[in-house]
């Protein structure tokens, strides 16, 4: 009976403490979409936060645009988002609670085509002094 009742104090504690680490963390989720609300897969998602003991995270999006970043210290985050041909966003005071869960839905604009073209070659010399005019005549 003794045993019984050690091993079922021990379960409960085992069981507490585990509940316990779970709300110490919160979670940042979310979709990524263009601007006709399609979802972006492929899209690098970064996190960075003192909060954090590596200096930051990635992940990539799934087919349907969304993103997971579980088991998160609590404190303030910066997310980037970046995928080629669009432009680059950055969420800046993004701040995860312990057992909470934030949720950022961001549009993702297209990046304007910016081209420059560089010409280089001789330009011709122009004689402003001297002057000539030339005629043709046809003779039929």
């Amino acid at each position: 009976m003794r045993k019984a009742l050690l091993s079922f104090l021990a379960m409960i504690f085992l069981v507490s403490f585990g509940f316990s680490q779970t709300g110490q963390v919160g979670t940042i989720q979310g979709t990524v979409v263009d601007e006709a609300k399609m979802p972006l897969p492929g899209v690098t998602v970064t996190i960075s936060s003192p909060a954090l003991i590596v200096p930051q995270m990635n992940r990539v999006t799934s087919t349907n645009g969304t993103f997971r970043f579980p088991s998160l210290p609590p404190g303030e985050y910066e997310v980037k988002f970046e995928l080629q041909g669009f432009k680059t966003v950055i969420r800046k005071g993004i701040i995860v609670t312990a057992g909470a869960t934030t949720t950022l839905d961001i549009t993702m604009p297209m990046a304007t085509l910016e081209e420059e073209v560089i010409v280089e070659g001789v330009s011709p010399t122009i004689d402003r002094v001297k002057t000539t005019k030339t005629v043709v005549i046809d003779h039929i």
